[in-house]
């Protein structure tokens, strides 16, 4: 199932909201956000992160980003602003999402979305819009991120979740009877896995955000 919106979206869990039904979206395969007044201060971006936990099927996450004001001869593609990397890198490695291989910059007016019909240099230009990569340092990841593409930064979010599920493994009454883990509570317990991921204080931070704007 691929899903293809403008900046009005308004559907997605956390933030975003028209679509018809829960099962929709954790159908989707493909998604392609293409914001058109994102100079203008456009959050789309940002609540698209919050949504992405949910979308668990998600394959490829398409992504453009439009300043409106510079129309000659068409609007402009520009990058994402650092914030909306980050807020998409955050919720990608508090919650790895299984089957995501693609985070991409689509800026082809040609229809073309499959990564088979672009060549090297195009996909290399696409993917430098979007660079998790870029916000290495606040994600916690390695020096050696710096350089990753975003294929091998959603690998390496992936194995440290399945590393953090085989330490929490030392907790079970018998599978972990001789392992040191299996003296620590639960408390403890989540707040490794919050240092790791990241998960609870993302979470939190959400909640804040959410009562301040009903404020």
């Amino acid at each position: 199932m691929k899903f293809e919106c403008g900046s009005k979206l308004r559907a997605l869990p956390g933030g975003l909201g028209e679509l018809p039904c829960i099962e929709a979206l954790t159908a989707l395969h493909e998604l392609c956000l293409d914001v058109a007044d994102y100079a203008q201060g456009s959050r789309a971006f940002t609540a698209l992160s919050r949504s992405l936990p949910c979308l668990q099927q998600l394959q490829v996450l398409r992504l453009r980003a439009n300043d409106e004001r510079r129309v000659y001869p068409c609007a402009v593609h520009v990058a994402l602003q650092a914030r909306d990397v980050l807020a998409i890198g955050r919720a990608l490695k508090a919650w790895p999402l299984p089957l995501l291989h693609v985070v991409g910059f689509h800026r082809y007016d040609d229809g073309r979305y499959d990564d088979d019909e672009l060549s090297e240099e195009e996909h290399a230009d696409a993917e430098d819009n979007v660079r998790l990569s870029t916000c290495w340092q606040a994600l916690g990841l390695p020096v050696a991120a710096a350089d990753w593409t975003n294929a091998m930064t959603l690998d390496y979010l992936r194995v440290q979740q399945q590393k953090l599920g085989v330490f929490a493994s030392g907790m079970h009454a018998r599978l972990g009877a001789a392992s040191g883990v299996s003296w620590l509570d639960e408390q403890a317990l989540v707040m490794i896995v919050d240092e790791v991921l990241g998960g609870w204080g993302l979470l939190k931070e959400w909640r804040q955000e959410l009562v301040a704007a009903n404020v």
